[in-house]
């Protein structure tokens, strides 16, 4: 991700007729030309990153080989992921090598829409992300919805369980916050905190590139 970078310009008081007026403004249009240049080549020496469906489905960019999710009893929060060099996901949670795992299926686009792994898991995409996931697990069923800001930052998640032997249905809706800490250099969340009316969750994880 670009770090964006702000320069502040001096604001300077000419007065008319006041003397070397002329050589103060040629000397500031040099300084802000110098700054533009400062600015397109830390622009131009900051990479693109890499983005592929499998990736984002993780919230993450960049050459990611593996994602660590911190361990809170017998649940992971914030996931636990392999990739390879071209961003395609090779293992999820505690799975064998995803391209082992049955009933794979990915749309037209490439991007993951079901999948067996610890649990059977369906993603329904909108646009270019998630815009829910589905966990079955012994006759339950867990699904997560999504809302995201203007920046493609997952913000709302409002999730819902399913008892399917009983018919039963119960929902919350959870708010994501994201410390000063939360990110590493390359824009990626490494610590969030999800609170439902009941509960709050911390998830944190840390990422590994290549």
């Amino acid at each position: 991700m670009k770090s964006a970078i702000f320069i502040g310009a001096a604001l300077l008081m000419l007065t008319a007729g006041c003397s070397g007026s002329n050589a103060s403004a040629d000397a500031n249009s040099a300084a802000a030309a110098d700054s533009t240049a400062v600015v397109d080549s830390v622009e131009a020496a900051v990479p693109d990153l890499l983005v592929t469906p499998d990736l984002t489905l993780l919230e993450v960019k960049g050459n990611v080989k593996e994602i660590k999710g911190k361990e809170s009893g017998n649940y992971v929060y914030g996931g636990s992921a392999k990739f390879d060099t071209e961003g395609k996901l090779t293992h999820y949670g505690n799975s064998e090598p995803i391209d082992k795992l049955s009933n794979i299926k990915r749309d037209d686009a490439g991007r993951l829409t079901a999948f067996l792994a610890s649990e059977w898991t369906s993603v329904k995409w909108e646009a270019d992300r998630p815009a829910s996931a589905k966990f079955e697990y012994n006759e339950m069923a867990t699904t997560d919805t999504y809302k995201y800001n203007a920046d493609g930052r997952l913000i709302e998640i409002t999730r819902s369980w399913q008892d399917l032997c009983e018919e039963t249905e119960e929902s919350a809706v959870g708010t994501v916050t994201y410390p000063a800490d939360a990110f590493d250099a390359n824009g990626n969340w490494i610590k969030r905190i999800v609170k439902y009316p009941d509960h709050t969750e911390t998830q944190e994880r840390e990422i590994i590139y290549y």
